[in-house]
């Protein structure tokens, strides 16, 4: 019976509950086929090895604990769960002849003036018709891989449960160049082979793309339409700058010739008042010239010459024009010398006299009275 005719003849409701506490329960017997726990023989006689590192196990069919494969040498392979999961997948594939792909969007953004440029494309799930699953170790030999053959193309699926793939795989699944997925089960529990089935050849939620050769071509398709875009932005933002440096231009225009109407509104009120001004001081000049035409002369006794008659002697007091007075003692007239010296009035001999002001008069004529005997108008 081929490993294939026999994997099918196990119930699909077996437990796979253990591997959740790191339990192997899948192994490679001596013919190279899929055994599970429940079918091999206990202890050494199972003749089973490790389907990650090759090493000889044991089967442990105790009555307490849960029935898994361990290692003769006591020690924990690291992948054995993974390999198991793989191995256990490659099977299913192969019985079933099917499986599907998880949907792949291809982003590529750009900052561009006027905002972030986004710019996706989705390559959709698919379900496939496989040709052929098997066993692959070219990328890592105790973490192997399933490559499936679908129309004549190879497809990587790698199985993990309690670690992701780490960066060195990564780069060696991209070195070859064929599409990889990934399908990671850490988070999606399955309690039995037919639960496990469901997740691998119908469910998406647990699968992502690792590598796939048509997303490059999308990317570069998708960064040419990003950099038309950045293109028209960078002009519709060169436009925006120009036309806001236009309205500026044409707000500054404004704002100027505001100012400017301002300021002749200013220079005119200044005009206007200037020229009131004017007419104002040209009315009161006018004013002025006729009150004063219309003020009678002063009265010619206030310009007559008068005569003071003193106890020896005399003076004459004459008024000449404004203010201006001229005092002209007789001779032998001490009294009024006295007088004149103590109020400080000299003599102008072009006048004739002593020069004083009417201001001076009314200090002069009250000391000169004492020795005044009578006022007459010559």
């Amino acid at each position: 019976m081929s490993g294939t005719a026999q994997f099918e003849a196990v119930n699909p409701a077996i437990s796979l509950a253990a591997l959740h506490d790191r339990m192997v329960v899948f192994a490679q017997d001596d013919q190279g086929r899929l055994t599970h726990i429940d079918s091999a023989r206990r202890g050494k006689a199972c003749n089973c090895r490790c389907l990650a590192c090759g090493e000889a196990l044991i089967a442990r069919q105790g009555d307490i604990k849960a029935h898994s494969f361990a290692h003769e040498s006591g020690t924990e392979c690291r992948y054995a769960i993974d390999a198991m999961l793989n191995r256990l997948a490659q099977e299913l594939i192969s019985t079933r002849g099917a499986f599907c792909t998880p949907t792949l969007t291809v982003r590529v953004s750009r900052v561009g003036p006027l905002g972030a440029i986004e710019c996706n494309e989705i390559i959709p799930s698919r379900h496939l018709r496989v040709e052929s699953a098997a066993i692959d170790r070219r990328v890592h030999p105790q973490r192997p891989s399933i490559v499936m053959l679908v129309k004549g193309r190879e497809l990587i699926l790698e199985v993990t449960h309690a670690h992701r793939l780490d960066a060195g795989k990564r780069k060696a699944i991209e070195k070859l160049g064929l599409p990889a997925i990934e399908l990671h089960l850490s988070e999606h529990k399955f309690e039995t082979v037919k639960q496990f089935e469901r997740l691998l050849l119908d469910d998406t939620r647990c699968k992502h793309w690792i590598f796939n050769p048509k997303a490059s071509e999308i990317r570069n398709k998708l960064d040419g339409i990003a950099q038309e875009q950045l293109a028209i932005q960078n002009m519709q933002h060169a436009q925006r700058l120009e036309q806001q440096r236009k309205e500026q231009a044409a707000q500054e225009a404004v704002r100027q010739a505001r100012r400017q109407k301002e300021r002749e509104a200013i220079e005119q009120r200044f005009r206007l008042q200037a020229q009131q001004d004017q007419l104002m001081r040209q009315e009161q000049a006018r004013l002025d010239s006729i009150a004063k035409a219309a003020r009678p002369e002063p009265p010619e006794a206030r310009r007559q010459t008068l005569h003071y008659r003193l106890q020896d002697g005399g003076l004459t007091i004459r008024h000449e024009d404004g203010n201006r007075l001229v005092i002209v003692p007789e001779t032998g007239n001490e009294e009024a010398l006295g007088v004149l010296a103590g109020l400080g009035v000299k003599y102008n001999p072009e006048q004739g006299g002593y020069m004083m002001t009417t201001a001076d008069l009314a200090n002069f004529l009250p000391a000169l009275m004492p020795y005044v005997k009578n006022v007459r108008s010559i």
